[in-house]
C-alpha cells in the first residue's frame, strides 16, 4: 500500500443543543477521500457526547476513543467484524461507551482536551490532574496503561487501571498533545500559565514544548526497542 490508514473523529451539533455526536472516519490515501469507520454514519458514531476525540489503535488492531466530556472522559472501543475483508473495508462495530472513574483512572475532573497515544504495548494519555489552587484545569500530567497484546479489551476496561506516569505541570495548565519524535522521544506541548493568569477565563497561557526519553519517564522501568 502507498499510505497507511489513517483515522479521525468529527464532532457534530445537528440539532444545534450544544450535543455533540462524535463519528469516526478513516482515510487510506492520507486523507484525500474518508469514509464513515463501520460503513454508514449511524454506525461511526462512537460516543453520543462530550467534544474533541482522540483515537489511537490497540495491539490487536481494534481502536480506542478517549472523549472529553464534563468532569472526564468517555472511552469507547470500535472491534472489526468476522469476515474476511471487514477489517480492510472498514467494517466493525462500537461498544456502548464507558465512563472513567478517578477512584481507578487517576485523571482529574478538568472538562478538558489531552492526547492518547500508544508506544509498543503502553498506552498513554495526557490530561490535568486537580491540586493547583484548588482549580481542575491544572498539574498536566502523562498517565499511562500496559496493554496484553493478545488481549480484546473491552471500554470499561480501557477506562479503568489508569496509573500516574509523570507530572509535567504544577501550576495551572490545560490543553496538551504528544507525539513520537524521529529520534525515538516522546515529543509533549501543552499550555501552561508560565507567567501568570491574564483576564481570559482559563488563564494566559504560554505553549510549552518538552521531550523524554521513555526510560526517563518511566525511571528506567521501560525501554523504548526500535522493531
Amino acid at each position: 500500500a502507498q499510505y497507511y490508514r489513517i483515522y479521525a473523529v468529527a464532532a457534530v451539533d445537528d440539532n444545534g443543543d450544544n450535543i455533540f455526536l462524535n463519528h469516526a472516519l478513516y482515510s487510506d490515501d492520507f486523507g484525500e477521500n474518508w469514509k464513515f469507520l463501520g460503513g454508514s454514519r449511524d454506525a461511526a458514531m462512537c460516543c453520543n457526547a462530550g467534544n474533541e476525540t482522540t483515537i489511537e489503535e490497540l495491539p490487536n488492531g481494534d481502536l480506542v476513543v478517549s472523549v472529553r466530556k464534563r468532569g472526564g472522559r468517555y472511552f469507547n472501543v470500535f472491534s472489526s467484524g468476522t469476515e474476511e475483508n471487514d477489517k480492510a473495508n472498514g467494517i466493525g462495530e462500537w461498544e456502548i461507551k464507558a465512563n472513567d472513574t478517578k477512584v481507578t483512572s487517576g485523571f482529574g475532573s478538568a472538562d478538558c482536551n489531552g492526547e492518547l497515544l500508544r508506544v509498543g504495548n503502553v498506552l498513554l494519555h495526557s490530561h490535568p490532574k486537580r491540586g493547583f489552587q484548588g482549580k481542575d484545569r491544572s498539574n498536566v500530567a502523562i498517565f499511562y496503561k500496559v496493554l496484553d497484546p493478545e488481549k480484546d479489551y473491552t471500554a470499561a476496561e480501557i477506562a479503568t487501571g489508569w496509573q500516574e506516569l509523570t507530572q509535567v505541570s504544577y501550576i495551572g495548565s490545560a490543553y496538551s498533545t504528544m507525539t513520537w519524535q524521529k529520534d525515538n522521544r516522546l515529543a509533549f506541548l501543552y499550555e501552561e500559565e508560565t507567567h501568570g493568569k491574564s483576564n481570559f477565563a482559563y488563564g494566559g497561557y504560554t505553549i510549552v514544548y518538552e521531550c523524554f526519553e521513555i526510560e526517563e519517564l518511566t525511571d528506567g522501568k521501560y525501554t523504548y526497542r526500535q522493531e
